[in-house]
C-alpha cells in the first residue's frame, strides 16, 4: 500500500509533457513578395530594359519549385548557334533556371 502511495505521488508531482512547437507551415503559404522590376538583358545585343513586376506574367516574375515560390528580379538571354538560352536569377543571385530552345 505504501508504495502504490509513493508511486501515485510521483506520478502526480511529474509534470505533464509541453505541446510540440506548431510546424512551420508550407512554403506555399508564406507570403512572399517581389522586389518589384525585372531586368531583362539581351547578353547577344547588349540591350537592357527594367520593367515593373506588374507588367511581367506571373510565369516569368516568380520561379516555382514544389511548393516554394521564388521571385525572378534578372532574366538573362542569349543566342548560341541558332539557340535561344533563357537564365532567371533570384534576389541573392541565386541561379533559378536555364530555358534552351533548339530552331
Amino acid at each position: 500500500m505504501i508504495l502504490l502511495l509513493a508511486a501515485c505521488a510521483h506520478v502526480a508531482s511529474t509534470p505533464a509533457p509541453a505541446d510540440p512547437p506548431p510546424a512551420d507551415p508550407p512554403a506555399a503559404e508564406l507570403p512572399m513578395s517581389h522586389p518589384g522590376t525585372l531586368t531583362f538583358v539581351n547578353l547577344t545585343t547588349g540591350v537592357v530594359n527594367v520593367r515593373p513586376v506588374a507588367e511581367v506574367p506571373d510565369t516569368i516574375a516568380w520561379y516555382t519549385a514544389g511548393d516554394a515560390r521564388v521571385p525572378v528580379v534578372r532574366v538573362e538571354a542569349r543566342e548560341n548557334g541558332g539557340a535561344m538560352e533563357v537564365t532567371r536569377y533570384g534576389a541573392d543571385g541565386a541561379l533559378l533556371d536555364v530555358t534552351v530552345s533548339r530552331p
